[in-house]
């Protein structure tokens, strides 16, 4: 029992210091030393917390690419952990603020992989999207926009992602995929703006195929 108050004081100690690279590793410590389970479980959690201050920290220095790399251990080692997701969405966010994009789309990648559920994979699809349009891999990007539309065809990003993705067949002339996208986009979205805009584009790429 002193033992256990002891880690607990050691913890709470280095947590009003804000010493988080010491509270990992204190925590660390603790679920090795043998204090039972229900330390074990206590100190796992200790030291997830202490790893996700410790990338916040580094994030507000500026320090991106230290930041995602930590959110990533974090998960690597604690892959069950309730904040898993979303430290894995800050990692992809602090990768793109590096301006290291393909570790910012391979991080992304693991959000829906494997965290289909939760609230972050959406919006990480979306980016994955965004980035691979971005270095020119538009078949990737088209690809990507289109599993969004239909693994969230109520989400807040599928139109735009619909869109997107008949607006790079037509830019990567493959007109006849763009005019049956686009179509569909219309008759799926009709309330908005850019509607009959969208079925215009449809009429223009039908008549690039001299389709009459």
């Amino acid at each position: 029992p002193v033992a256990i108050n002891a880690a607990n004081l050691l913890i709470e100690s280095y947590r009003l210091e804000r010493d988080w690279i010491a509270m990992a590793q204190w925590a660390e410590k603790i679920a090795n030393a043998g204090l039972g389970d229900e330390m074990v479980a206590q100190a796992k959690l200790w030291k997830v917390g202490a790893l996700f201050k410790t990338a916040k920290a580094l994030f507000e220095k500026e320090q991106y690419k230290e930041s995602a790399q930590e959110y990533v251990t974090l998960v690597d080692q604690n892959p069950d952990n309730e904040f898993a997701a979303a430290a894995l969405n800050n990692g992809a966010v602090a990768f793109e603020k590096a301006r290291m994009f393909d570790s910012a789309m391979r991080t992304y990648e693991r959000v829906f992989n494997q965290f289909p559920n939760s609230d972050f994979s959406e919006n990480a699809l979306f980016r994955v999207a965004y980035n691979a349009e971005r270095f020119y891999d538009y078949d990737r990007a088209v690809k990507t926009f289109g599993q969004l539309a239909k693994r969230y065809p109520n989400g807040e990003n599928a139109a735009d992602a619909a869109y997107n993705a008949a607006r790079l067949l037509e830019q990567t002339q493959d007109y006849r995929s763009a005019a049956k996208a686009y179509q569909a986009y219309a008759k799926r979205f009709p309330d908005k703006d850019n509607a009959a805009e969208v079925f215009f584009s449809t009429s223009k790429c039908y008549e690039k195929l001299g389709d009459w």
